[in-house]
């Protein structure tokens, strides 16, 4: 591999066999490759501290996304019990308490069909 030596006021240029007088256009070459190696090696820092954000984000929509779906399930049960109440509640509506119950229902938007014949 060759690189660029700094031996006293003079540039030499070394590789696997030996070393030489390094020309000031050599010298400039091998600077801007040592600049853009540095410059690399923060891209690609940036690059990994990109992508773990975005892991991480990722991570947080599926927790959201799974949360959201218990909730939507929670919300059936719920609308499903509810519906067990009114009917029961539809059996004896001539009672005070059904009474309450039907209003209950309906107030949470648990109605029965108009359209059912008595």
């Amino acid at each position: 591999m060759r690189r660029i030596e700094k031996r006293g006021v003079v540039n030499v240029l070394c590789d696997d066999y030996g070393c030489s007088p390094a020309t000031k256009a050599e010298a400039e070459f091998f600077d801007e490759i040592t600049r853009l190696r540095a410059e690399v090696a923060d891209l690609a820092h940036a690059l990994r501290e990109m992508t773990d954000d975005r892991d991480s984000w990722r991570e947080q929509e599926s927790a959201r996304a799974a949360e959201a779906v218990r909730f939507m399930q929670e919300r059936d049960a719920l609308r499903a019990a509810l519906e067990d109440v009114r009917l029961l509640a539809a059996r004896h509506r001539t009672e005070d308490w059904a009474k309450h119950m039907l209003r209950f229902c309906e107030s949470a938007g648990v109605v029965g069909s108009p359209l059912r014949g008595e």
